[in-house]
């Protein structure tokens, strides 16, 4: 059993596209069909950073077609906050309780690469004002730190 794609890419707190996979079989012909996931009750989606620690753990995908044998998995925002390399897995549950990770060799490679534009300056930006913006001195410097989201730097 082979996975189609074993890359993946999109960029920090994008939820678009889902990642949406065809889990292919080799017949015992060597010619490549569906793999058929008649019998599979729920799959999950389990992704951990390049450290081995757990980014997500667990969460439902969802199975597009039994026959097709296309699984799927739709971003949540906290999913893609931080930018990396990312190995991530499949895990079928069959309605016996039998479980089948895929791809069973090696894992789904996701790269979740920086934004040129970070989606929290925009946020701050358009939803957060510092108190009193609008009444400080003319000579007020207001500055917003890139590195740091959530300090703001005041001087008069």
């Amino acid at each position: 059993m082979a996975v189609n794609k074993n890359e993946f890419h999109l960029k920090r707190n994008d939820t678009l596209p889902a990642l949406k996979l065809q889990l292919i079989d080799r017949s015992c012909l060597g010619s490549r069909v569906p793999f058929d996931l008649t019998g599979v009750s729920s799959a999950t989606f389990t992704m951990k950073n390049s450290c081995g620690d757990i980014k997500i753990m667990a969460k439902t995908a969802q199975i597009l077609s039994f026959s097709g044998g296309v699984i799927q998995y739709n971003w949540e925002a906290e999913d893609t906050i931080d930018s990396g390399l990312f190995d991530a897995e499949f895990q079928l549950i069959y309605a016996d309780g039998k479980r089948l990770s895929m791809p069973q060799i090696g894992s789904i490679k996701i790269e979740i690469e920086n934004d040129v534009n970070p989606y929290w300056f925009s946020y701050l930006y358009f939803q957060m004002k510092p108190p009193d913006v609008f009444n400080l001195p003319s000579k007020a410097l207001q500055t917003f730190p890139l590195l740091y989201p959530s300090s703001f730097t005041w001087s008069i």
